[in-house]
């Protein structure tokens, strides 16, 4: 019997939404240089905020949320992406490695930030999902002459459940500690690429990836698998993803210095993928199509 291909034309998967790119502000490289990349001795990061490229399109946005400022709404308060809650949520995010110095692979660690939203600020809108019933005044910023108002808005970061030893005491139940999960992208060792036949004979190395990296950049590392995948639920209906730089030490390198996106530093990868590489002789146009990609199981958009 004579095989035939499907010809149904589909607009994403039946069981995932189309992905979307998140990508740090445009020029994040000016507003982050010199500013701390890791935890030291007290002392925090200051940690890069994704956001959706759709947004970062539009040439009014800062990376706040909508209401930012008016009534009941801190002026500096940060835009989250709505996530259906309780949904499976894929996750690309790459590895990397210095273009002036590809054996050089950098760590960064990964926070996932929930947001729960209450129906007033949901209808303001009309987007995602709400799940606190009403919407109602809680602690107010003092801070300033005039007391503001705010809004009751939690957010909250995944965590890992480390259980201790059982007990001796046979009263008391195990107890599991609840502590903040960071993902470490480290990546391990990098992918092999199989060979092709070549039009000359011979043969050529086949290429996994095109247009995330510049193979004239780096021609080891541009042609290779550059995503990690991996999956979680969401936990809340809006999302936000936070990084800043691995400094465990061992590999890859720790480096102790505040972030450096220029020639030599520590951070170019970050900014060449991330960004436009603005602050190096690395600089390109905007790619909005190349950052962490999200994508929403069942029951997502």
């Amino acid at each position: 019997m004579e095989q035939q291909s499907s010809s149904v034309a589909v607009l994403n998967d039946a069981r995932f939404g189309v992905v979307r790119t998140l990508k740090p502000l445009r020029g994040f490289e000016d507003l982050y240089q010199g500013e701390n990349a890791v935890e030291l001795l007290g002392n925090p990061s200051v940690p890069v905020a994704f956001f959706e490229t759709q947004n970062l399109q539009q040439p009014n946005f800062t990376g706040r949320h909508p209401q930012a400022g008016e009534p009941g709404f801190d002026e500096d308060l940060l835009e989250y992406m709505p996530v259906p809650m309780g949904s499976l949520i894929k996750i690309w995010i790459p590895q990397f490695v210095s273009p002036d110095n590809p054996a050089n692979f950098q760590a960064y660690r990964y926070t996932v930030h929930w947001r729960l939203t209450d129906i007033a600020q949901y209808n303001r809108r009309l987007e995602g999902q709400y799940h606190l019933p009403t919407e109602q005044p809680g602690a107010p910023d003092t801070t300033l002459a005039t007391v503001q108002t705010r809004f009751t808005m939690p957010s909250a970061t995944r965590v890992n459940l480390i259980n201790q030893p059982e007990p001796v005491d046979p009263f008391f139940g195990e107890i599991a500690h609840a502590r903040r999960e960071l993902i470490s992208v480290r990546g391990g060792s990098t992918p092999a690429q199989p060979l092709l036949p070549a039009s000359g004979g011979g043969s050529v190395q086949g290429v996994y990836q095109q247009g995330v990296i510049d193979p004239s950049v780096d021609p080891v590392f541009a042609p290779l698998s550059a995503f990690l995948e991996f999956e979680l639920i969401a936990g809340g209906d809006r999302m936000l993803i936070t990084a800043d730089r691995d400094g465990e030490g061992g590999e890859p390198v720790a480096e102790t210095s505040g972030w450096n996106f220029e020639d030599g530093g520590v951070d170019l990868g970050f900014s060449v993928i991330y960004g436009t590489g603005k602050r190096s002789s690395f600089q390109h146009d905007p790619f909005d199509s190349v950052g962490i990609y999200v994508a929403f199981g069942v029951g997502g958009s």
